[in-house]
This record gives C-alpha cells, sequence and structure tokens, in this order.
C-alpha cells in the first residue's frame, strides 16, 4: 500500500507558540500520515523488519512538534503468505518556516 499523507500550510504564529517563539512572518507547516508497512522482504529476510527514519529539513524550518527521527516496532510478513510486514505508524510533524523554496525540475 502507497503511503498516505498530507500537509498544510498555514500563516501567522503557530498554535500553541507564543508571540515572542515567532521569528518575523512564518507559516506553519504540517505532515500527517503513517508509515503503513513493508514489502518486499518476505524471501531475504528471516523475522521482522522495521523502520529507522530521519526527516532532514532546511535551516529556516523550525521543529515546533513531533519527533524528526524515530523507529516503527518490528513486525513480520503474515504466515497466510502475505507480503506485507504492517506497522501502521503515524507521524505528525509540525515546523515554523521563515523561508519557503521551490525547486523546479
Amino acid at each position: 500500500a502507497a503511503p498516505r499523507s498530507s500537509a498544510m500550510v498555514r500563516g501567522g504564529t503557530p498554535r500553541g507558540a507564543r508571540a515572542a517563539d515567532a521569528v518575523g512572518d512564518t507559516a506553519e507547516v504540517v505532515f500527517l500520515g503513517e508509515l503503513t508497512g513493508a514489502t518486499g522482504f518476505k524471501h531475504t529476510c528471516r523475522g521482522s523488519v522495521l523502520c529507522k527514519y530521519v526527516v532532514v529539513h532546511g535551516e529556516h524550518w523550525h521543529l515546533a512538534k513531533g519527533a524528526v527521527s524515530g523507529a516503527t516496532q518490528a513486525a513480520a510478513s503474515a504466515g497466510d503468505g502475505g507480503e506485507l510486514a504492517p506497522w501502521g505508524h503515524p507521524f505528525q510533524l509540525s515546523f515554523n518556516a521563515t523561508s519557503v523554496q521551490v525547486r523546479h525540475r
């Protein structure tokens, strides 16, 4: 299954932030999603798999809520021949952004 995610941008001072915490004009960027699981390990891995992750961000983005690194629990493919090792690991990250750079490809 494909990862589900969404992002929301809202101007002004982020919820829960004090006015002194905001530097000039900031935007709050919120990422909500889930690491659903993994496939492709059934024949190459005996036992369980997990995902360690790190979110890398620019110098103008400051973490307001959430963890930029972590790990899911370990899970194995279903014994009934299923391919998915399910994690169902939710995440929510909130950043205060003082600058946004758009790259065109």
